[in-house]
């Protein structure tokens, strides 16, 4: 089988670069256009960026900083094998605006991951926690009616304040089947929480309403729709964009 790493295909119409990364124009941080992990590679496997986008914050209502640079990654054979039949042959351009769609992909267990880049250098780990925890618990509130989840206090645990967020830190947050919530920094990983609510919770806040970054989310459904329209084999059909930086 042809790797698809090989050829940097990529569901974005943004440039992919000749080291296989896409640039968050923002902060211009680069995320690889394709993540395996050690299981990944077992499985011969990966898992696909999506969508890049930013995370800002006012201070004092003096001025606006970008607290973190994302990527939004998902296993695509999970997507379509999942939602393929529903979806497949829906234009990008139309599917990126539907609810229903975003809907969908929440409510299954579909293998995302959402890459984090610290870009605010005097960032502390009390200020991740903070803005983690009011976030998530509206997030869980309109999910399940409770603002309170059993793996909230995990999830809080691992975000340690010894742990140093410079800038140009990697969090890695992945939402794996059985309702699995994953943290690694660094490439390390902190630890695994099972708990449904708060995977969705925590994945609600790039592509639920409202998202961090309405114009991401957009791409990453639109993204998706490139990805429901490609083969098994990871090669683009007539939907889909594979861009190469031969520069």
């Amino acid at each position: 089988m042809e790797d698809p790493k090989d050829i940097y295909w990529s569901p974005l119409t943004r440039k992919v670069n000749s080291d296989g990364s896409i640039i968050e124009p923002s902060t211009g941080f680069r995320f690889p256009v394709l993540l395996r992990s050690d299981v990944d590679v077992q499985d011969n496997a990966y898992r696909v960026l999506a969508g890049v986008g930013f995370r800002d914050k006012s201070l004092l209502r003096l001025k606006t900083i970008i607290v973190y640079a994302f990527g939004f990654y998902v296993k695509p054979e999970n997507l379509r094998s999942v939602l393929g039949k529903k979806y497949a042959g829906v234009a990008p351009d139309v599917l990126k605006f539907r609810t229903e769609f975003y809907d969908d992909l929440l409510s299954h267990e579909l293998d995302m991951t959402v890459r984090v880049v610290v870009n605010y250098k005097r960032l502390r780990m009390d200020m991740v926690r903070s803005a983690f925890n009011i976030s998530l618990r509206n997030r869980l509130r309109k999910i399940t009616g409770s603002d309170s989840d059993a793996g909230l206090g995990c999830f809080f645990d691992y975000l340690r304040d010894d742990l140093r967020m410079k800038k140009g830190t990697v969090i890695d947050f992945r939402w794996l089947p059985g309702g699995r919530l994953t943290t690694e920094v660094s490439g390390k990983e902190l630890g695994t929480i099972v708990s449904p609510s708060l995977c969705r919770a925590f994945f609600d806040m790039y592509i639920g309403e409202p998202p961090v970054l309405q114009a991401t989310k957009e791409e990453i459904g639109e993204s998706f729709a490139r990805i429901l329209n490609c083969d098994r084999m990871g090669r683009p059909k007539q939907l889909c964009a594979q861009t190469k930086d031969h520069s």
